[in-house]
């Protein structure tokens, strides 16, 4: 039995992900320490794992980051000083640890960090697309860029503190994206993956990794309509414009909806819900997307790949950072459409829905990358790939 530390990206998108691949490890002997938020505490021990908390500081850097995800330059530099609250406590307990091997989450630059500190094996999960050099020119970077001097300015200084404070090279901006380890597992496959055939280094393709989450409503679904699913995830869901557009969208329509409006929203403040609508805080988004015939979604990574699996068409709505990328590739498929923010009317809502509903390459499209993920192996592949890494470095 080996052990292993998981530093994690206290975000759902991040830590749902790698929850089955964790499961699958301890399943097979191996003992594993888990980093992240309290939030996420009871969902990383029914793994088996041991939780352990980043720490007060680190809550409250999550906070200041709050209403800024947009902006790339700042996150990046969070992430900064981030690595200068958990790197000094965190090296002192794994002298006591004595971990095998690192698991690092691709934006935890602190787990690659503390894996060279310590001479140890690492494996980088990425629970995006591969953003290599020259992989994805993302626009929305560069506009970051050009609109937000000061946060680079800010990047700079703090690259130059956390070089001088743990003795490694000034980390450029464009390693905040990649993280490359000696091993990187994605959760998505090939097919799905943009010019995969250009990726250079050890990146194993695994595929999403989907379990049951054991999460229940207390609510059922009509057999005998088309079920159309509404979520903005857990970040960019507050916006009671956006679901009164679906409300004009989708009411006296043959459509039952479920909308998943997140922690953020007062429900009482949505008026005049239709009477074919459930609207939730929280809904179990597995069990609701093996009943959609189409998912409404602002494109994170995890949302998108839990829809593919199971052959659901979408429409894309963007928000921020790696989204349109990924809204990007859905069109490219022919798994859905993408349509901007500014656009999101109850007009386009109607018209683009019905679109997808009456033609079946969108859900024949969405079935092939499905299956391509089924394909990739999995956990138990990306745990089979661990494996092998690690026997390499006894």
């Amino acid at each position: 039995m080996s052990k292993a530390v998981f530093f994690s990206l206290p975000a759902h998108g991040h830590v749902n992900p790698s929850l089955s691949l964790v499961d699958e490890l301890v399943k097979r002997g191996e003992q594993v320490i888990y980093y992240t938020s309290p939030e996420f505490k009871h969902k990383v021990e029914q793994t088996g794992a041991q939780f352990r908390d980043y720490g007060e500081k680190l809550e409250s850097l999550n906070r200041e980051l709050e209403g800024r995800q947009g902006n790339l330059i700042y996150l990046s530099a969070c992430f900064l000083r981030m690595c200068q609250v958990i790197i000094p406590e965190t090296l002192a307990l794994l002298k006591t640890d004595r971990p095998d091997y690192i698991i690092y989450d691709s934006m935890a630059i602190w787990g690659r960090i503390i894996a060279k500190k310590m001479n140890l094996p690492a494996v980088c999960s990425i629970t995006t697309f591969v953003m290599g050099e020259g992989q994805l020119p993302n626009p929305q970077i560069l506009l970051s860029l050009i609109k937000d001097m000061g946060s680079i300015r800010q990047f700079n200084d703090l690259s130059k503190q956390v070089a001088a404070e743990f003795n490694i090279t000034p980390i450029r901006l464009k390693e905040m994206f990649t993280n490359e380890a000696d091993l990187n597992i994605v959760y998505t496959s090939t097919f799905f993956q943009p010019n995969a055939h250009q990726i250079e280094g050890n990146y194993k393709f695994i595929g999403p990794s989907i379990a049951a989450r054991n999460e229940r409503d207390n609510f059922d679904f009509p057999e005998n309509k088309p079920l159309v699913y509404i979520s903005l995830g857990t970040v960019f869901n507050n916006n009671l414009e956006f679901y009164n557009e679906c409300f004009k969208a989708f009411e006296n329509t043959g459509y039952q909806v479920v909308l998943s409006v997140g922690k953020q929203i007062d429900i009482d403040a949505l008026k005049n819900i239709p009477a074919n609508f459930i609207v939730r805080r929280h809904v179990p988004q597995l069990e609701v997307l093996q009943k959609a015939s189409l998912f409404i979604t602002h494109g994170g990574m995890n949302s998108v790949n839990e829809a593919l699996f199971f052959g659901v068409p979408l429409i894309v709505i963007p928000m921020s950072v790696d989204q349109p990328i990924v809204a990007s590739r859905v069109r490219e498929l022919g798994a859905g459409i993408y349509l901007e923010k500014r656009k999101a009317n109850h007009r386009n809502l109607k018209k683009f829905s019905g679109l997808i509903l009456a033609d079946e390459r969108y859900k024949n499209n969405s079935k092939v990358i499905g299956d391509s993920f089924r394909k990739s192996g999995g956990h138990r592949q990306g745990v089979d790939e661990i494996f092998a890494y690690k026997n390499l470095h006894p």
